[in-house]
């Protein structure tokens, strides 16, 4: 444990040693990370990562056999297709001008053309829902706290830095997580299905008419 946190603490990547030393994968195999549901994290870990920002490292974090070290990659939430976002959009030929801007303090309610140096142009967004946005956009803001910024990216020949001013959910037609796991298995059971019949008409020489 203490030559791992070494590691970390010298700037070694987590994904590096999870794939070396996790008991999660199989020896010289590929570390698989995928989204895990809050409601199969034990008590502990779900309240660790609830006090955890996106890219935070916790280590000698105690268990029955010993001791886990944890990084947060990103949060999501259930339903994040029905999230709004109120944001303000830098944009700029200059990628310096854009990366000076994140030692600015920014009111997303009274923001001014003069508080802005150079030829930053700045535009405002009022709820805008996460499936009404471009990709590019959703990356971004999903990912991103409130009243923080995004990562500079470019877009169109130019360079684009997010303001999330504000994150709302809405309550009506969320996706539930018993809607997921339905689609997921009705997809599974399509396939399965197809794959079974077509294994039928090989094995066969019964033709099916479709009318």
């Amino acid at each position: 444990m203490e030559t791992v946190i070494s590691l970390i603490d010298s700037g070694t990547s987590f994904e590096l040693l999870a794939n070396k030393f996790s008991d999660l994968n199989p020896q010289g195999s590929k570390l698989k990370t995928g989204w895990i549901f809050e409601d199969s994290l034990d008590s502990n870990t779900k309240e660790i990562l609830n006090n955890m920002s996106p890219g935070d490292i916790k280590t000698n974090i105690k268990i029955n056999n010993g001791f886990k070290i944890l990084k947060l990659n990103r949060k999501r939430r259930f339903g994040n297709e029905q999230i709004k976002f109120s944001f303000i959009k830098f944009s700029s030929l200059n990628k310096k001008q854009i990366l000076n801007m994140y030692a600015k303090s920014i009111s997303c309610e009274n923001i001014k053309e003069s508080e802005i140096e150079g030829e930053i142009k700045f535009l405002k967004f009022k709820d805008m829902a996460l499936k009404d946005l471009s990709n590019l956009f959703r990356k971004q803001l999903d990912i991103s706290d409130e009243k923080g910024f995004t990562e500079v990216f470019e877009l169109d020949g130019e360079y684009n830095l997010l303001y999330v001013c504000e994150k709302k959910v809405s309550k009506s037609n969320g996706i539930s997580r018993e809607a997921i796991e339905r689609s997921a298995f009705s997809k599974k059971f399509n396939q399965l299905t197809n794959t079974y019949l077509s294994n039928i008409r090989k094995s066969t020489n019964i033709k099916f008419f479709n009318k």
